[in-house]
This record gives structure tokens, C-alpha cells and sequence, in this order.
């Protein structure tokens, strides 16, 4: 590929720690706090191609994908063929996508099949709700999303969690960090994935001025919010995340089931790899980890 001149490309800065305010993890009486975020830098140059951003980011790490919303087994075996590491399974009922322990089943099974992982996604539960969800499913990570399942995270035993901070389409972000929770928890969530104020609602963040919060989760941090396959690459080129993270993006004219040409084309130009080469580097990472642990 020829060599392609645009704008500088700048990663999002993380969040220091110093700016971080103690607060309280109950969602009934902590106070909501706005965090001011400097921005992050020049922006990069408008009308830039997704094969120039591609170009740009050549050498940077490829970022995992994860497809949320799923609601039934023939999207899940989509997604999972076509090289997502993640499927997103939401539970919590007042969605569109949502779907009961009985429909998720089938999901699930058919996620893990096609060599992905499953989430189950909460929004109001508490911590003996999420753990016997996700144990009648066999699913070992959990997404937590508003306040009060949020809050239950450090008390999630046999479940690792993503964590949801919610961020102004300008980049301020409005959800306490795992941090910021007092007393501190014994524990980090497995993610933070950073999100608009509104889950699935198809609205991209300003990832010019978003401030990433380094250093709270184990495994780092997943950018959702707007994406799709037409801006995932500048995304990806301006943010470095570890995981993008798509729903309404792929949907089909119902904006339910998913669209088998939006899902392929998505993960393709978030990582820049064929659906047999995203299969392989899953799995690959698979056996890496699964070696280290033993």
C-alpha cells in the first residue's frame, strides 16, 4: 500500500489519576460528577479515507470486536464466524434487544461454538441476580451498565465484569471510575468500556477530545458509541482501544436483527483483517492465554 500523507494522529491521552474525586459507589446518594477533560490535541485533517487511516494506524496494536444486542443464534454464529472475540447478550428487559435466560441459551451456545466469548449485558441488577444469570448460562463475564449494577461489582465472585462510564458526546466523562469508589474495591473490573450517556443509541463521542481513564481495569478498555464501519478505522486510529464495541452500527432496517454485510465490513475495518485472519488471531490469543494460565 502506498504511503499516504494526512494531519497528525493523536491518541487519546489517558485520565491522570490526580484529577480523580473520591465519591461514594451508591447510586442513591452520590452525587453525579462531570469531569472536566482537557482536549487532546489537534485534530486530525477532515475527508481522510478508512484505507488512509488504516495506512496510518499500520504498526499499531489491532484491536478486539465486540458485537453486542445479539438476539438470537444465527446472528451469534455470524458474528463469531466473522471474527468477533465478543457477543453481547442483553438481559436486562427494557431493550429492544433484549432476550430471557430461555433465548439466551441457544445464543450462548452458539457464541462459544464459533470461538467467541459471551457477555450478558445488566443494567438494574443486583449482585445475586447477575451471578445466577450468568451461572444458568455459563457466562463468566458481565457488563455492567447502570448505576446500581455498576455498583455490585466488587462483590461479583465467580464473574468478571465490564465496567460502563458514561461520556458527553464531547468527552466529559460522567460516571465515577472504579477509583474513584470509596471505600476502594478489593478488585478491578476485567474492562471499562467507555460508552455515550445513552447505551445503543447510535451517537458518536468526540474521540478528538476523550480522555481515556488508564489504569482501571485489568485488561484495559473498550471504546463503544456510534460506530460503525464507515469511522471505525479513524477511531481506531485516533484512540488505540483494546476492544471496539458495536450494536445499533451493524443492525439490520429493523434495527434488531443484524446485517451479515455490516458485521463482516465492521470488523474488517476495525482491525484490518479478513474474517479467516480475525478467526486466527482469536484463537491464537486463546491457546496464549490459556498457556500462560496453566
Amino acid at each position: 500500500m502506498a504511503a499516504v500523507s494526512f494531519g497528525s494522529r493523536h491518541m487519546c491521552a489517558p485520565l491522570s489519576r490526580q484529577h480523580h474525586h473520591r465519591i461514594s459507589s451508591s447510586p442513591s446518594t452520590a452525587p453525579r460528577q462531570r469531569h472536566q477533560l482537557p482536549p487532546c490535541g489537534r485534530r486530525m485533517t477532515r475527508g481522510v479515507s478508512r484505507i488512509a487511516m488504516c495506512a496510518a494506524a499500520e504498526g499499531a496494536k489491532v484491536p478486539k470486536v465486540k458485537i453486542c444486542g445479539v438476539t438470537n443464534a444465527a446472528d451469534a454464529t455470524l458474528a463469531a464466524e466473522a471474527g468477533a472475540d465478543f457477543v453481547g447478550i442483553i438481559l436486562w428487559p427494557g431493550t429492544k434487544r433484549a432476550v430471557t435466560l430461555s433465548q439466551a441459551k441457544p445464543i450462548v451456545n452458539a457464541v462459544r461454538a464459533g470461538g467467541a466469548e459471551p457477555v450478558a449485558v445488566f443494567v438494574d441488577e443486583d449482585a445475586r441476580g447477575i451471578t445466577a444469570s450468568c451461572g444458568a448460562l455459563g457466562i463468566t463475564l458481565a457488563q455492567l451498565h447502570g448505576a446500581r449494577a455498576r455498583q455490585w461489582f466488587p462483590h461479583l465472585r465467580s464473574v468478571e465484569s465490564v465496567y460502563v462510564v458514561n461520556s458527553t458526546p464531547e468527552g466529559e466523562i460522567e460516571t465515577e471510575l472504579p477509583s474513584q469508589i470509596t471505600p476502594p474495591p478489593p478488585k478491578q473490573p476485567a474492562w471499562v468500556l467507555l460508552d455515550g450517556l445513552t447505551g445503543g443509541s447510535g451517537q458518536a463521542l468526540d474521540w478528538n477530545n476523550l480522555k481515556v481513564p488508564t489504569g482501571e481495569a485489568t485488561n484495559g478498555w473498550i471504546l463503544a458509541g456510534g460506530l460503525n464501519s464507515g469511522n471505525v478505522a479513524e477511531a481506531v486510529a485516533i484512540c488505540q482501544p483494546d476492544v471496539v464495541d458495536v450494536s445499533s452500527g451493524v443492525a439490520g432496517p429493523d434495527g434488531i436483527k443484524k446485517d451479515p454485510e455490516k458485521v463482516r465490513a465492521f470488523i474488517s475495518a476495525a482491525t484490518g483483517l479478513a474474517p479467516d485472519e480475525c478467526r486466527t488471531r482469536r484463537d491464537r490469543a486463546k491457546l496464549e492465554r490459556i498457556a500462560s494460565q496453566s
